[in-house]
């Protein structure tokens, strides 16, 4: 594999070796009659030789230049990029043009250029010594030997601020050290050196990959482990969100997904590294390389660029930061009564608060989008407007819910704790929010109820009386016979409240006759309490008071319709109130 690898690095050289005799090939035109070196007079500058020229034959030049490069004659072409075409030589930028020339746009002319680079680096011949800089009219050339290597416009000259003059020095500089250095990278002694290192990266890039699989290999084991240990259930507010399986399996999969792309990024680099060792692959490598840097460039210059928005963002998230803690706090200071305004309850706070933080986030998130990357994107505009579409269309209900529950809120009908009922539900309140109403039943049941339910039901609050007046009234009804005198039952009914725990001494507990039926009398019992959560014990013990009672005076609580005798003379009135001769008194 390794000799495989080393002779596909090595071919590409024998391959340049075998042509580096041969002539540098003429892109179209030779150079001009009036430009032979007999009729040029020569100054000396590090780069090479000065030519200077008359009016007429630098004329001259200028037309052989152009039609040296694009066969024609045509005018300089404006510049087609503030930024400039880069020239490559296998890959590597050089430098940069800022015009076409002749017919030719820059992205050709530079095409053409990168040719004539890669022709240079072949021809023996060529030193960058030889290199000389001859001034035209409108252009500058760097010529070799008959050979125009490269024009310099004025547009490339200004583009740098420059003459140009200096511009054609900078140009053969760069062009002479940039074919001296694949010239020295090409050799077969620097190849040889080359193609030992990328075998040690290729072994070092196995090491790697082998290490990686080893540690991802342990943390798979580890997840594995804590699988077989029974990881909890992961809870959030009583609701369970992952088993202890599900949580070992997602933890293997994420172990995997990076194990494969950390072994990607170091193959990549690895192989872009080795590619970028020999002349040849050397473009190979940048654009592999661009692939992964590109990305990452535009993501730093978006943020260099976003960088005042950025600012704006991070005072305006901090001024509603502290918005938010400073309402929090004074809505604390009311609910601990420290605070008190007018018409507001302390428990109107903790709601108010929840409201107020709400529409804060929303005003700073409405005042932070314009300086958000996204606020001019159509594909995101689009989106919030179909976003904003099935929001209003399937939000209709909790919007309903919402603004019960605010109503709910500030007109008072409950608080938490409160016993109540709602239709057909009673319990008591354990949570408000604004969508639902929690009731927990005296068979400890919770029942959400909707907050648009509870506001259009008729709801019953048991706990108001008992809290803020004389208490909420407990209350039951019995039927006794017309025979029982009614003082002696209300005496019995009302020391069988007084009997009951929970009830309350004052106000004291009343009887009301509610109807006078055809065989019996029907008294309610009523009594007082501001025990409104335990209604139903309290009933239930007023009821065992109440048999007590009239056991004890000797009564029969039973139905009249089937218990009561009569032989149709005697009177059913009160034993007292009847003769003793030829009557008796009844019980009930």
């Amino acid at each position: 594999m390794l000799r495989f690898l080393l002779l596909l690095v090595l071919l590409p050289a024998v391959v340049r070796a075998q042509t580096a005799g041969l002539p540098v090939p003429a892109d179209t035109a030779a150079m001009a009659d009036s430009l032979s070196a007999d009729s040029l007079t020569a100054d000396t500058l590090a780069a090479g030789g000065v030519i200077v020229l008359s009016d007429s034959a630098a004329r001259a030049l200028d037309s052989a230049a152009v039609a040296d490069l694009a066969d024609t004659s045509a005018l300089v072409l404006p510049s087609t990029t503030l930024e400039g075409t880069p020239v490559q030589l296998y890959g590597r930028r050089i430098f940069s043009i800022y015009s076409g020339l002749g017919a030719l746009s820059a992205e050709e002319r530079a095409v053409r250029l990168s040719e004539r680079l890669d022709a240079l680096t072949r021809n023996k011949a060529f030193d960058a010594d030889s290199l000389r800089i001859v001034d035209g009219s409108t252009l500058t050339t760097i010529q070799f030997g008959s050979l125009i290597v490269m024009s310099v416009t004025e547009e490339d000259a200004q583009a740098q601020g420059v003459t140009r003059h200096q511009a054609a020095s900078q140009y053969a500089r760069r062009l002479g050290e940039e074919v001296a250095r694949v010239r020295e990278r090409s050799t077969v002694q620097s190849v040889a050196r080359n193609a030992v290192i990328a075998v040690f990266l290729l072994v070092l890039m196995v090491v790697v990959l082998r290490l990686l699989g080893r540690a991802f290999r342990w943390a798979d084991a580890r997840f594995l482990h804590l699988h077989r240990r029974h990881l909890p259930v992961l809870t959030i507010r009583g609701i369970e969100v992952l088993r202890g399986d599900q949580i070992a399996r997602t933890g293997r999969a994420l172990t995997g997904l990076v194990r494969l792309a950390l072994s990607l990024l170091v193959v990549y680099l690895f192989l872009t590294t080795i590619l970028s060792l020999f002349p040849w692959t050397q473009a190979w490598s940048q654009k592999l390389l661009g692939y992964l840097i590109s990305p990452v460039r535009l993501l730093g210059a978006a943020l260099l660029s976003s960088l005042p928005n950025l600012f704006a963002i991070i005072v305006i998230v901090l001024l509603v930061r502290w918005a938010i803690k400073g309402s929090n706090w004074l809505f604390d200071q009311v609910t601990t009564g420290t605070l008190s305004f007018p018409g507001f309850y302390p428990e109107f706070a903790r709601p108010t608060s929840k409201i107020v933080r709400f529409l804060l986030i929303m005003l700073g998130v409405f005042v932070i989008y314009p300086y958000t990357p996204i606020a001019k994107s159509g594909a995101f505009q689009g989106l919030s407007i179909f976003l904003g579409l099935l929001f209003s269309l399937g939000s209709t209900s909790a919007i309903a819910n919402i603004v019960a529950g605010t109503l709910l809120t500030y007109t008072r009908a409950f608080q938490i704790g409160d016993r109540i009922k709602v239709g057909e539900t009673v319990g008591d309140v354990v949570e408000k929010t604004f969508l639902v109403t929690r009731l927990r039943t005296p068979k400890n049941e919770v029942v959400s109820v909707p907050n648009s339910t509870t506001l259009q039901s008729q709801l019953v609050n048991y706990s108001a009386m008992a809290r803020e007046g004389p208490g909420v009234i407990v209350h039951t009804t019995i039927t006794i016979g017309y025979d029982v005198p009614w003082p002696t039952v209300h005496s019995l009914l009302e020391s069988a409240a007084r009997r009951t725990e929970g009830v309350e001494p004052d106000p004291p507990p009343f009887v009301l006759q509610t109807s006078l039926g055809d065989f019996s009398v029907a008294y309610q019992l009523n009594a007082y309490t501001r025990q409104a959560n335990r209604l139903p014990a309290i009933l239930s013990g007023l009821h065992a008071h109440l048999q007590d009672c009239f056991a004890e005076a000797g009564i029969e609580i039973l139905s009249p319709v089937y218990e009561a005798q009569r032989d149709g003379n005697a009177l059913t009135l009160p034993a007292p109130v009847l003769t003793t001769e030829g009557n008796g008194g009844q019980k009930a």
